[in-house]
């Protein structure tokens, strides 16, 4: 199975878009800052996908797991 990918701009909107109901003015605007500081990280480090990024963090996690 192939996972479409996901941009990290597309995720962030994605995520604001489902708390913005549930959250006040003030904290849905510190959600925004955040996740656009953390968009703007992951460009500066090149990553395009989150797909990839978190099945290899996801990886890396059980095989740290394993070993312990």
């Amino acid at each position: 199975m192939s996972l479409k990918p996901t941009p990290p701009h597309d995720a962030k909107n994605r995520y604001l878009n489902d708390k913005k109901p549930g959250v006040t003015k003030k904290t849905f605007k510190n959600y925004r800052t955040m996740t656009r500081q953390f968009c703007d990280w992951l460009d500066g480090q090149g990553i395009t996908d989150l797909t990839t990024s978190i099945a290899r963090l996801s990886s890396d996690l059980r095989n740290t797991a394993c070993r312990t």
